[in-house]
């Protein structure tokens, strides 16, 4: 009879204990095992068909071996493969989600384990812009009902291009059944594909100074430059320097001019939140007694690889103002003596600074 010894009861039709019996002369006879062809994913497995209560009429007829070992060689495979449910088309970062199936073909006989993860080409390794990043899914011995998952665009604070996704599994765990042949257990290619549409912008400002003119010499003004939001390539941003009523030519006053125009200078940042750079115009001293004077500092022409229309400078202009320091007092003579038939008396009249 046969019995089982690690084999599923599906695998084979048990047999009755049918005697067998030889006809005199007959040397040989067939015990036959039906064994099923069922689609379960498995390692080889063995059964015993046992010969016993041997009956001769007396004659000297022993059991040598009583044991018979059938092998049973799996010839199933399993598939994973995932889907989209629904093609979500285009996503964007605050409110997207992907939902997708993760199928196994066939059941295995021991858990399968695969994780997956919504992959950008440009970036293979990385899974950072789903929320959770990547995850897995297990089915379980005998189990292959499909399974549905869904992933959170994460909705991160970085300008960046939109960008295409797949999702795709990676790191098969199948225990013994991958260990013995790592071909019974296969995983497909990736999903369909899909953008992720980028929903952050960032802004460019600059502030404003004063700086005090000094009597002499040369001084510079300081403007800082902010990146409020983070960007994912480094970002250039053009400055030009104005005149105001404070010029960058001679006006023939003062002999000089008030500051050093600055032409299509450059600031590049890195792309950090928050980022600074500083921008330094040279301005003048001189003793002209006058108003406070003003140039300004404009931004422009924004660089940053495609992402400009993201890239905003609601403001882009930065005055500097030049404070005046200078002073003059007038002053007359104060004692002049003329002769009475002089007919005037001139007194000098003196201003300490020009004006």
């Amino acid at each position: 009879m046969a019995s089982a010894q690690g084999a599923l009861a599906s695998d084979y039709d048990a047999a009755a204990q049918t005697p067998l019996t030889f006809a005199s002369g007959t040397t040989s006879l067939t015990f036959d095992v039906t064994i099923n062809d069922e689609n379960i994913v498995e390692l080889e497995e063995f059964l015993s068909v046992i010969v016993s209560n041997l009956a001769a009429s007396g004659r000297d007829v022993t059991v040598v071996d009583d044991t018979g070992i059938i092998t049973i060689v799996d010839n199933d495979t399993a598939a994973l493969s995932i889907s989209l449910v629904t093609a979500p088309g285009t996503l964007t970062e605050d409110s997207g989600a992907v939902t997708f199936d993760i199928a196994l073909s066939n059941p295995v006989a021991v858990p399968v384990t695969i994780n997956y993860g919504g992959v950008n080409p440009l970036m293979p390794s990385s899974y950072d812009d789903f929320a959770g990043g990547a995850g897995s899914v297990t089915f379980e011995t005998f189990v292959n009902a499909t399974q549905q998952v869904t992933l959170d665009v994460f909705d991160d604070a970085i300008v960046e291009l939109d960008e295409d996704f797949t999702i795709q599994m990676f790191g098969l765990d199948a225990g013994a059944i991958q260990d013995a042949d790592n071909t019974d257990v296969t995983v497909g290619g990736p999903t369909a594909a899909f953008t992720v549409i980028d929903n952050d912008s960032a802004i460019f400002s600059i502030n404003d100074v004063s700086v005090t003119e000094d009597h002499h010499g040369h001084d510079v003004a300081t403007l800082t430059v902010t990146l409020d939001t983070a960007v994912d390539v480094p970002v250039d941003v053009q400055f030009d320097t104005t005149d105001g009523t404070a010029i960058s030519v001679d006006n023939g006053i003062n002999g000089h001019s008030d500051f050093v125009a600055v032409v299509a200078g450059n600031l590049r940042f890195a792309g950090t939140a928050g980022e600074t750079q500083t921008i330094t115009v040279r301005f003048n001293g001189e003793t002209v007694v006058e108003l406070d004077e003003t140039f300004t500092t404009t931004l422009s022409n924004v660089v940053a690889q495609g992402r400009e229309a993201d890239i905003t400078i609601p403001d882009p202009i930065g005055t500097v103002t030049i404070e005046n320091d200078d002073s003059a007092t007038v002053d007359i003579q104060e004692v002049v003596s003329v002769n009475e038939d002089a007919g005037t008396a001139d007194l000098l009249v003196t201003l300490s600074a020009p004006v």
